[in-house]
């Protein structure tokens, strides 16, 4: 009956889903705080240390905690523990490491390899946000891949007033000549609102001469940032440094950042391919250029001479298509000549030539607007042979004095139907004067018409009338707009209250800035000093003069402002203009440039630079492209037609060997068993090298520094990629400031050399000492990668919030059905057995033998 009872017992518990619960102390919470040392934000130090004890104290011991402090490198300033004294004691004592870099991303990766609990773990970064090295978010990513919490606290950081820094060095982008002048250009940034001196110099050294101070000036430096020019000169091939220091009277804070390199390795590139249309078109230029270079010459349809693969170009240093258009090229030439220049960093010059068409007249071929359209040779120049009208900028000035009382209306008229003549790319301003000048509409967009017919209908009435100061005011204003043409029209009555020298020389002094001046009087009379002078001055600003009468002047106003397109030949002689100052003109005056006969019409790119222009339209353009640059001369070169007089005159040919030269490549690009991809962060270098591999073949990376003070060459790293980088990736760090080569090498497997790749890196600065971070940047990276880590961002103020989320116990739940159904089996077959076999119970056989003592008991 017992039995049965228990049974009972046991399957009604089973049937009714009872369960036990109860909870055990949690020890697998572990919460690693990862605390930045780095220098920039170092300042923090002490906030960081009382927000680290507040964690720790915050704990009680119930997690365990640990501290970890990274800079470059990282040290595990305290173990996990629950001891919270020990912890922090470990923390204040640990060493510290390398401050010279954030490295968050291989601080991150560390901390994960710690954690002995990844169910329940967490990081906690203490930043300021900026990173020098490596890739904080991926590693974020990767951490909350393997369940790993992360939680951000933003630490910004406060700069000094008086910190200026040098950020960049710009050098000529075309190769420097030995004992020729070039300029440099250096970046200095400050954060003094005010204006600061400070001691700017210039160090040039090489492995032979040593270092020498070549420049030291006192610049003034106000805040924000500002470009300095110095002039440099060397004397001798080969690598040099560049070094620049700055140093301040005021308490420039830090003196890391004070120092800034970077290198010039002079190499003779002057080997040049000539590729003409016709057999001798060339021979002109070739002699000019002959004195200095290694000229080779071949003609366009000479399929046996004609490079026919990209190897084959780069034995070159430049190629020169000498009138040679795009339906003149062998199949797939444009190809490999584009690549020359965009992926390999060759120099192509072309130049302007004519050809006689089926019908017998003479017209462009290089520049022949139909053969270019749409071609991969049109698309690597720096202009575009197209129709096209150059943009205009025009100011408006109307004359409001109290005599144009009765002609003010049809001055506005004139005025409004100037506006219809423009185009969608000109643009257009509207100034008033009288007594004095006033802008009434700056100049802005010819699109923008109702805007300005606006301006022009308000205008009244005034005083007086003064013409120097507003044509000046006009000038200024036209000098800053990016248009090829800059023009002028006064609109008046006449009866100047100013002498005539007075305001021509206002005009004139416009003239020589290539803004031209027109005048439109209304109601002068034929024969008066006044027409004389209004015409006059037209004529010295290079305009129009028209006198209206009666007849409408909305009618000469249109005239005015429509120009014609530029036409694909242009032949009249013209004495080109400087436009941009490059190496190409320098040392050049432009009174000193010989005449051309003509130009062939084309539009510029966005991006380019003209050294020479015509009135409106470009002579000669050049442009980066790709690793390579690219320039186009708008006329012939033949020295018979319109380039005749210009290759006859010794400062032609200086333009020419200088655009030849400024166009050469800036490293050696001869074909090459080793191609590389560098990519840098702070200290650290990525390469990737691409080159065929046979069995037992394998590449060299070294690292060497680049000595100037008599030393020896240092090898600072030199590694071979493994199998797990493919044989072709490696990362190499430079943390000293100076110029380092860097070569690849590829080895067989005896160790004998096969191909060589050098090239030279320079480095200034961890970018740990740049004191003009973006907080606003830093703290969104923060952000960021507490969202991609699937944490929060903890405020300073609330350490306790590091513990949200985190259980203090574990809450363990015991489900005994199954037991008591299986024990019930067991006693359900028992009680079966007992039946079936007549087992005696304990309790039976007890009882039994207890009668059987009394029944012997009784028998005695």
């Amino acid at each position: 009956m017992v039995l049965h009872l228990v049974i009972m017992v046991f399957c009604i518990t089973v049937l009714s889903g009872m369960y036990f619960t109860y909870d055990t102390p949690n020890t697998n919470n572990e919460v690693l705080i990862l605390v930045d040392m780095s220098y920039s934000n170092s300042d923090n130090s002490d906030m960081k240390d009382d927000f680290v004890k507040s964690v720790i104290d915050e704990s009680a011991s119930q997690y365990r905690v640990g501290v970890v402090t990274f800079g470059y490198n990282q040290v595990y300033a305290a173990p996990f523990s629950t001891d919270t004294e020990e912890v922090y004691k470990q923390y204040i004592n640990a060493e510290l490491p390398d401050m010279s870099a954030t490295d968050v991303s291989s601080a991150l990766n560390y901390a994960r390899s710690l954690f002995t609990s990844r169910a329940q773990s967490k990081i906690v970064l203490l930043s300021d946000g900026a990173e020098t090295d490596g890739d904080a978010q991926m590693a974020v990513r990767s951490l909350a891949a393997h369940n790993i919490q992360v939680n951000t606290v933003f630490f910004p950081n406060d700069y000094s007033d008086n910190e200026m820094q040098l950020i960049d060095i710009v050098l000529p982008e075309n190769n420097v000549k030995v004992d020729e002048e070039f300029k440099v250009n250096v970046t200095v940034q400050c954060r003094n609102s005010g204006v600061s001196s400070a001691i700017l110099k210039l160090f040039v050294g090489n492995e032979i001469d040593g270092e020498k101070e070549v420049i030291s000036q006192t610049v003034t430096v106000k805040g924000g940032t500002q470009n300095f020019e110095v002039g440099c000169t060397l004397t001798s091939p080969g690598l040099h440094r560049i070094k620049f220091t700055l140093s301040s009277e005021n308490d420039d804070e830090l003196q890391e950042n004070n120092e800034y390199y970077s290198y010039v390795y002079i190499e003779s590139f002057n080997s040049v391919l000539i590729i003409e249309r016709d057999s001798g078109e060339s021979d002109k230029l070739k002699d000019i250029l002959s004195k200095d270079y290694t000229v080779d010459v071949v003609d366009v349809s000479d399929k046996g001479a004609m490079p026919s693969s990209l190897d084959a170009l780069r034995k070159y240093d430049e190629i020169i298509m000498f009138n040679v258009a795009n339906r003149d090229m062998p199949s797939g030439f444009d190809a490999i000549l584009y690549d020359y220049a965009n992926k390999v960093g060759g120099g192509v010059l072309t130049v302007g030539g004519n050809y006689v068409n089926e019908y017998g007249k003479t017209v462009a071929n290089m520049y022949d607007r139909q053969d270019m359209a749409g071609t991969l040779y049109q698309e690597m120049l720096p202009v575009q042979a197209v129709d096209y009208t150059p943009p205009l900028g025009v100011m408006l000035i109307i004359d409001r004095s109290g005599s144009m009382n009765n002609k003010l209306q049809q001055a506005k008229e004139g005025a409004i139907a100037a506006l219809y003549a423009l185009s969608e790319r000109d643009y257009c301003g509207v100034m008033t004067l009288d007594t004095e000048f006033n802008i009434e509409q700056n100049i802005i967009p010819a699109t923008q018409q109702a805007r300005l017919i606006r301006t022009i209908n308000d205008i009244q009435i005034g005083g007086g009338t003064m013409y120097s100061g507003a044509i000046r005011r006009a000038g200024e204003a036209l000098k800053s707009c990016n248009v090829q043409r800059r023009h002028i029209i006064l609109i008046s009555d006449g009866q100047p209250g100013e002498n005539y020298e007075d305001y021509a020389s206002a005009i004139r002094a416009n003239f020589k800035s290539d803004i031209t001046f027109s005048m439109v009087a209304i109601g002068i009379s034929d024969g008066s000093k006044e027409n004389k002078e209004m015409e006059d001055a037209a004529k010295e600003g290079g305009g129009r003069y028209y006198r209206i009468e009666d007849e409408s002047l909305s009618d000469k106003m249109s005239q005015e402002l429509k120009l014609e397109k530029i036409k694909d030949m242009n032949q009249e002689e013209f004495r080109p203009k400087i436009n941009d100052y490059t190496t190409v003109v320098n040392g050049i005056k432009a009174e000193e440039i010989p005449i051309l006969g003509g130009f062939y019409g084309v539009k510029e790119k966005e991006g380019v630079v003209t050294p020479l222009m015509s009135a409106y339209a470009p002579v000669y353009s050049q442009w980066n492209f790709g690793q390579g640059r690219v320039g186009s001369f708008m006329c012939d070169l033949n020295g018979v037609d319109w380039s005749k007089t210009f290759m006859q005159d010794a400062i032609g040919q200086k333009i020419l060997c200088n655009i030849v030269y400024a166009l050469l490549p800036s490293r050696n690009i001869r074909p090459n068993e080793i191609t590389a991809e560098f990519k840098e962060k702070n200290y650290t270098t990525n390469v990737s090298i691409y080159t065929d591999l046979k069995d037992g073949d394998r590449v060299e990376l070294t690292v060497t520094s680049v000595p100037v003070d008599g030393s020896e060459p240092e090898v600072v790293q030199k590694l071979t990629p493994s199998d797990e980088e493919g044989f072709s990736r490696m990362t190499f760090a430079i943390t000293k400031a100076g110029i380092y080569n860097v070569t690849i090498s590829k080895l067989d497997a005896d160790g004998k050399l096969l191909a060589q790749l050098s090239t030279f890196k320079a480095f200034s600065y961890s970018d740990e000492y740049n004191m003009f971070l973006d907080m606003e940047e830093c703290e969104n990276r923060l952000i960021a990668m507490a969202q991609a880590g699937h944490g929060q961002v903890i405020n300073i103020s609330e350490p306790w919030s590091v513990f949200e989320g985190m259980e203090k116990s574990i809450h363990n739940k015991v489900d005994p059905r199954i037991a008591l159904l299986i024990i019930s089996i067991i006693l359900f077959l028992l009680d079966i057995a007992v039946r079936k076999f007549k087992f005696k119970w304990l309790h039976e056989i007890i009882r039994e033998r207890k009668e059987l003592k009394k029944t012997t008991i009784d028998q005695q």
